[in-house]
């Protein structure tokens, strides 16, 4: 197996070994509650079941939404347990941080302890290391423009901004396209959706990008507050398919 090295300010060089060389999306809700964490684990599922290798790392370190609603209660690492490590980074260290959830997937877990920082290059460096780990990474942040967030935006090959149809989302979401440059690798997955507010269209001329609905689903917050997923089956696998095809069109 080849190695890759990095630097990161503050950050020795390090070499790990690679098999892959993934790509990361980055799946961003600018307003809260849009249903940022349901598409981050469910586009995870998704890809797993189309035999992608695929990791989801929660970013929200306040909240760690990602890692409740699948249902890790005690992780046995966090990524606050890999930031420290990054200077001597092993497959060892990362294969002890990752979590095999029952969908196919991994999961880097987001550390109980809101109080732990992290810098852009850090995050930076922890994505890179990733995807030489799987073909996929979905990194799931806060709706806030923090270290974390910008660095999993600009790193990433594609972003999928989460938002519901109504005028301060979508004003949300232009602020955030215009704070960071991720103009052309985006696509637009709308939540909540009822006729009579702002339009796909609306969507897609403003924020400059493809839009895909996903359809409402009664059984996915009973399942997200037990710390499971939904069946991808019928409308809603249909639609995650979708955005894997869609967010597929932008090369790695």
């Amino acid at each position: 197996r080849h190695t890759r090295s990095f630097h990161v300010t503050g950050v020795q060089t390090c070499a790990l070994p690679i098999s892959r060389s993934g790509a990361v999306w980055t799946v961003f809700g600018p307003r809260g509650g849009s249903g940022t964490t349901f598409v981050a684990s469910h586009l995870a599922a998704a890809l797993a079941a189309r035999g992608t290798e695929t990791v989801l790392v929660d970013l929200d370190l306040a909240f760690a939404d990602v890692t409740h609603a699948l249902g890790i209660a005690e992780p046995r690492r966090t990524l606050a347990d890999l930031l420290p490590v990054l200077d001597e980074m092993t497959d060892r260290h990362l294969q002890e941080a990752l979590e095999r959830h029952d969908a196919g997937f991994r999961v880097l877990p987001a550390p109980a302890d809101s109080a732990v920082g992290v810098g852009e290059p850090e995050v930076a460096a922890l994505l890179d290391l990733l995807k030489a780990e799987a073909d996929r990474v979905i990194a799931h942040v806060p709706r806030g423009m923090d270290a974390a967030t910008r660095a999993a935006l600009v790193g990433a090959a594609r972003v999928a901004v989460v938002l519901q149809p109504d005028v301060l989302s979508l004003r949300a979401a232009r602020r955030a396209l215009d704070a960071v440059p991720i103009a052309g690798k985006t696509l637009a997955v709308v939540t909540a959706f009822r006729r009579g507010e702002v339009g796909l269209a609306d969507i897609e001329r403003t924020l400059g990008c493809d839009a895909i609905v996903v359809p409402p689903d009664p059984a996915a917050p009973p399942a997200q507050d037990r710390g499971r997923l939904v069946p991808l089956r019928g409308r809603t696998g249909r639609t995650f398919d979708r955005i894997i095809e869609a967010m597929g069109e932008v090369s790695r």
